[in-house]
C-alpha cells in the first residue's frame, strides 16, 4: 500500500474515533463503561497516527535504520534477486568492487568486478 494511502485510512480513522468519542461523550453523560471505552479508542488512534507519521517521516528523510552500518569501508552498491532465496549483490570495499551470490546456507565470491563494470551511482 502507498504511503498516501496509508496516511489517508489513519486520517479516516482517527477523525471517525474522535467524532466518535464526541457523540459518545453527550450521550453517556454520567460517565461509565463506555466513555473509558471510547477515550481509550480515541488515545490508541491518537497514538497510532502520530507512530505512522513518524515512520513516513523516516523513510522520507532516509533515516539509516541501524545507524552506523552506512558508516563504515563495507558499502551495498547493488542487489538483485536470481530466484528464490538466491541474490546476487555488488559490494563496494575500500574501492573495489565485488560480485557476491548469497543463498540461504552460505555466501560465495563470484569474483571482482573492474572499476565502473558496476552500475557504481545507483544504490539500493
Amino acid at each position: 500500500m502507498h504511503w498516501a494511502n496509508r496516511v489517508l485510512a489513519i486520517w479516516v480513522m482517527l477523525g471517525s474515533s474522535l467524532a466518535f468519542a464526541a457523540e459518545g461523550a453527550s450521550l453517556v453523560d454520567q460517565g461509565g463503561m463506555a466513555t473509558l471505552f471510547l477515550k481509550s479508542m480515541t488515545g490508541l488512534a491518537l497514538v497510532l497516527a502520530l507512530f505512522a507519521i513518524l515512520v513516513w517521516l523516516a523513510r522520507r528523510m532516509k533515516l539509516p535504520i541501524m545507524p552506523g552500518v552506512s558508516n563504515g569501508p563495507l558499502h551495498l552498491i547493488q542487489r538483485v534477486s536470481v530466484g528464490g532465496r538466491h541474490t546476487v549483490v555488488v559490494l563496494e570495499y575500500e574501492g573495489q568492487h565485488w560480485l557476491v551470490g548469497i543463498s540461504p546456507q552460505n555466501m560465495t565470491l563470484l569474483g571482482k568486478l573492474k572499476p565502473g563494470a558496476s552500475r557504481a551511482g545507483k544504490k539500493p
